[in-house]
């Protein structure tokens, strides 16, 4: 044997034993052609941690074909059966054809030369054929591959996968099918679990009342879910930017820009973002939205606005600044929005570009501490920077929901409008349709501060506005005096009443005036009933 062939056999046996200890190495091993993304190493890492007993209760949520069932579905089973030969893996989906599939795989892998390489004490018994059950030489391990609705009778499960219960969305818009669902959780496979057993459930989030979301209200467990989005999200898992797309080798972000437009925001938000969108939310409904979304803005007649809802720290609730323009019917489009965890002084710096940039008519903003511990900070920065803008401040000492009831009446006519391309709308429709009971209410805070600002400027307008055909009697103050004390004797009189609108003379002295043979006419004054110092 020459040195060539020598560093061959130890790097080979280098690859053996690094497979033996993770479940990236067996993958690379097993399946040499994977294209690894920094998400793969991820999902590995946390997976072996589920093989050893740390992590008992996992949720993962990633976009179509970016590997989630190969690493949890196919290449972890084999794994953890040959590290632990005498446990038993249950996987079950939403349909027993896909179980059959996966469980075939699995099979094919535990065959294969190279599983034998890598755990060479570990086989089949020969009396496993069908891919659905099957069991481990001179062990106890067993895998079996059922599906979500049927009992596993007899059957315990050290480690219990759950890959998709649902099968499309109509699947999880079913309430009958999620307490199916549901039930089958708590009567299978709750009381399928080994001592100390491993529950991992991937899936995409059709639903906000999935079993996902089922789990997560549920206290019974502490669970770790992992949602890995295709464009990064806050707080994102593996400590990406904000936007960053999850696997640029696949999916870019121009091939995300149009996937988006060709599903819609809906579908986009459940498979690729992992947040799924109520169709009847409590307070809002998907639909008001997506139903009257707009392309571009309309080219003239609009006047913007913006409103802001701050916060204090990075670690604190986000700062939520949004734009809006309003036309000449009232329709509000939602422009722009910005939303972050950052100090004040950052925020403030976004506010002012977003003013210099729309320079809107107003501004609306919430009265409270935060203004006050920022106000000066903040009006300094305007005079520093020759940005100006009239800041509406309003009061918020009644609940949330009275304060977005002119947004919901407005949006359930089509009067909101949301843009169809930009990324932000498929969070502020998540937010929307989880009010009052969502954890994040910010941009309802702004869209109800914006349209309690048109409703004051509204309001305005029509008691600065001077009725027309309005009159005055002739009363000097003498005159005045002189009726209040009759009114004080009770005397009757009679008075000359203000009558709105153009009432006229008699037709034909309008006539006359209209062929210029009289003056312009004069209002009709209309005599009533009254008290007055002189008798009728």
């Amino acid at each position: 044997m020459n040195e060539l062939d020598v560093d061959k056999a130890a790097e080979e046996l280098l690859m053996r034993r690094r497979a033996r200890e993770s479940l990236l190495d067996f993958t690379k091993y097993t399946f040499p052609e994977f294209d690894l993304g920094p998400h793969h190493t991820f999902l590995c890492g946390i997976l072996d941690q589920v093989e050893k007993g740390e992590v008992r209760r996992l949720i993962v949520t990633m976009p179509p074909r970016c590997s989630k069932s190969e690493l949890i579905s196919r290449r972890f089973p084999p794994y953890y059966l040959g590290r632990n030969p005498d446990h038993s893996v249950i996987t079950a989906t939403y349909g027993q054809d896909l179980s059959d599939e996966l469980g075939s795989d699995v099979l094919e892998i535990v065959k294969s030369q190279r599983f034998k390489m890598v755990f060479d004490e570990v086989g089949l018994s020969k009396t496993s054929a069908a891919s659905d059950f099957w069991k481990i030489e001179n062990h106890r391990g067993r895998y079996i591959a059922s599906s979500v609705g049927t009992s596993i009778n007899g059957r315990g499960a050290h480690v219990f996968i759950i890959d998709d219960p649902f099968k499309d969305r109509d699947d999880a818009d079913s309430l009958n099918r999620r307490e199916r669902v549901w039930r089958w959780y708590r009567a299978v496979v709750r009381t399928r679990l080994m001592p100390r057993a491993s529950i991992i459930l991937l899936t995409t989030r059709w639903h906000d009342d999935d079993l996902v979301g089922r789990l997560l209200e549920d206290s019974t467990d502490d669970w770790m879910y992992i949602n890995l989005a295709s464009e990064a999200q806050e707080n994102d898992p593996l400590g990406r930017e904000v936007g960053e797309v999850l696997w640029p080798q696949w999916w870019d972000k121009e091939w995300l820009t149009e996937q988006r437009q060709a599903i819609g925001e809906r579908e986009y938000a459940s498979l690729y973002l992992g947040k799924p969108i109520r169709d009847q939310g409590d307070y809002f409904h998907a639909k008001w939205f997506e139903d009257n979304m707009y392309d571009e803005l309309p080219s003239d007649g609009l006047r913007f606005y913006g409103a802001s809802d701050y916060g204090t720290s990075r670690d604190g609730d986000p700062t939520v600044h949004a734009v809006f323009a309003v036309d000449e019917v009232g329709c509000i489009y939602w422009v722009d929005r910005w939303s972050e965890r950052v100090k004040p002084d950052e925020w403030i710096e976004t506010l002012l570009v977003l003013i210099q940039k729309y320079n809107p008519s107003a501004w609306a903003e919430e009265r409270g501490q935060i203004l006050k511990s920022v106000g000066p900070f903040l009006e300094r920065r305007f005079k520093e920077t020759h940005t100006y803008v009239r800041r509406e401040q309003f009061s918020s000492h009644k609940g949330k929901e009275v304060r977005a009831r002119s947004a919901q009446g407005m949006a359930q006519i089509g009067m909101i409008r949301l843009p169809k391309r930009e990324e932000w709308v498929g969070p502020v429709l998540h937010n929307l349709t989880r009010f009052p009971s969502g954890k994040d209410d910010h941009d309802v805070d702004v869209l109800s501060l914006l349209c309690r600002m048109l409703g004051d400027m509204r309001g305005r307008a029509k008691r600065e506005e001077k009725p027309r055909g309005i009159h005055r009697a002739g009363y000097t103050f003498k005159d005045y005096v002189h009726r209040s004390g009759s009114r004080r004797r009770g005397r009757r009189f009679q008075t000359e009443s203000i009558v709105i609108g153009d009432h006229y003379a008699p037709t034909e002295e309008r006539t006359n005036a209209e062929e210029g043979h009289s003056e312009p006419d004069q209002p009709m004054v209309v005599t009533g009933g009254g008290f007055e110092g002189e008798d009728q």
